[in-house]
C-alpha cells in the first residue's frame, strides 16, 4: 500500500514537473503569435492594440493562459491582451534566430514597471547598466529573466502600488491589476541550475539557463519543492516582447467541466462569465483536469463548481471523496432525473436555467 502511495504522489509530481517545463509553443501558434496581426508589422516605432476577445489570437492565448494560471498559488482574472508592433529590425531578427534552431519558442512573461515597457518594445532588451539600474546581476546568470508562469513574473515589478517586489509566492493584492510583457524566447541550448551563481557569465557553449525557484525564491533541484521555473538568456535577441497581458487578482474561481464545453451553446456562456471581473473561470471537457484543478485549493478563492448532467454524478462523488465540499451546480437538460442522484450530495444544485447558472457562477446567487 506505502509503494502505491509513493508511485502514485511521484506520478504526479512528474506531471507537474512536465506542465511547468512544457512552455514551448505549438508550430501554428508560432504563426499566429508572429503573423497574427499584420495590419501592425512593419511601422516605424511600436503601437498597441487590444485584442478582442472574439478573435482567434485571443482565445488561443487565453487557452495557454488558463493552464499556466492553474499553477499558479493564487486566482486571477484575465483583463485584457493587447498585441505589440515592435519595429520590423527586432521581429526580423528575432525571426533569422527562429530559422537558425530546430525548436520552437517558448511563451514566458516579463514583469518590470510599466514605465519600462516602450523602450522594450522599440529597442528590445539589454544587459546595460541603465537596463540593470538597481536590479540585482542575476541570481542563475546574467541574462533577461523570464517565466512561464505570470504570477511569479510579477513579483519582479516594482513601483507598483498593490504589487511587493520579490514577494514571489505573493506579489499581488487582492483587487490589484498587474500588465505584464507576454514574449516569445528561444532558450536553445541550456542547463538546469541547482544553485545560485549571481552574476556569473553565461557560458559560450549554451544560450541560457533555468532553474526550479521555491516559494522563497531559492533555487532548488528538488522537484517537490519548486512552485514556478525561471529563464536567464544570454542573447536579448533571443527574446521577442509581442504582448502586454492585463491580470487582476480575485478571490473567487469557477471551474466548469462539460463533455460539449466548446459547443457554440456553452461557448457563449463561458466568454460571457470570462468579462465578468471578479471571477476567475476555468473551463473544461476533462473531468480529471476540472478536478485537478480544485485540488489546488489556492489560497484565498473561493471555489464553486459547474458540471453537465452526463458524468456529473461520477464527478461530484470524486470531489466529495477528495474532501472538496465547494457549492456544486448541475447545469443540464433532464433536471428531473439529475436531482435523484443529487440529493446524494450536500452543497448540489441542478437547473436547466442559463441565468440560474449565469447568477450561481457569478456569486449573486
Amino acid at each position: 500500500i506505502h509503494y502505491y502511495i509513493v508511485c502514485s504522489e511521484l506520478i504526479v509530481l512528474r506531471a507537474e514537473q512536465s506542465r511547468a517545463m512544457n512552455s514551448q509553443l505549438a508550430n501554428s501558434d508560432v504563426t499566429e503569435f508572429l503573423n497574427g496581426d499584420k495590419s501592425h508589422h512593419g511601422r516605424a516605432s511600436n503601437s498597441l492594440k487590444t485584442i478582442n476577445s472574439g478573435d482567434y489570437i485571443y482565445k488561443r492565448f487565453e487557452g495557454i493562459l488558463d493552464e499556466r494560471l492553474l499553477q499558479s498559488p493564487h486566482s486571477f482574472h484575465f483583463d485584457e491582451l493587447q498585441i505589440v508592433n515592435a519595429p520590423s529590425q527586432l521581429s526580423d531578427t528575432f525571426r533569422s534566430h527562429l530559422g537558425l534552431i530546430n525548436s520552437n519558442p517558448h511563451l514566458v512573461f516579463h514583469g518590470t514597471k510599466q514605465s519600462n515597457h516602450e523602450s522594450i518594445f522599440n529597442t528590445g532588451f539589454s544587459l546595460s547598466k541603465e537596463y540593470w539600474g538597481d536590479s540585482d546581476k542575476g541570481y542563475i546568470g546574467k541574462g533577461i529573466y523570464l517565466s512561464p508562469h505570470p504570477e511569479y513574473a510579477a513579483s519582479y515589478i516594482k513601483g507598483t502600488p498593490g504589487i511587493t517586489r520579490y514577494a514571489y509566492y505573493e506579489p499581488v493584492s487582492v483587487g490589484i491589476t498587474c500588465k505584464l510583457l507576454g514574449c516569445l524566447a528561444l532558450t536553445r541550448r541550456t542547463k538546469q541550475m541547482h544553485q545560485k551563481c549571481y552574476g556569473q557569465e553565461i557560458p559560450s557553449d549554451l544560450e541560457s539557463h533555468w532553474a526550479w525557484v521555491t516559494k522563497d525564491g531559492d533555487v532548488t533541484a528538488a522537484p517537490n519543492q519548486f512552485f514556478a521555473l525561471e529563464y536567464a538568456l544570454k542573447l536579448p535577441v533571443d527574446v521577442y516582447p509581442r504582448f502586454t497581458v492585463s491580470l487582476t487578482r480575485v478571490t473567487r474561481e469557477v471551474v466548469w467541466v462539460d463533455p460539449n464545453i466548446l459547443n457554440s451553446e456553452n461557448s457563449g456562456y463561458t466568454h460571457e462569465l470570462k468579462q465578468e471581473k471578479g471571477i476567475s473561470l476555468y473551463a473544461t471537457s476533462n473531468s480529471s483536469k476540472a478536478l485537478e484543478a480544485l485540488k489546488k485549493k489556492k489560497n484565498g478563492t473561493d471555489y464553486r463548481a459547474i458540471t453537465a448532467g452526463r458524468g456529473g454524478e461520477d464527478f461530484v462523488s470524486k470531489l466529495r471523496t477528495a474532501e472538496i465540499h465547494c457549492k456544486v451546480m448541475v447545469f443540464c437538460g433532464a433536471v428531473d432525473y439529475h436531482k435523484q442522484w443529487a440529493r446524494k450530495f450536500s452543497n448540489v444544485e441542478v437547473t436547466s436555467s442559463p441565468s440560474t447558472m449565469k447568477q450561481f457562477a457569478t456569486w449573486r446567487y
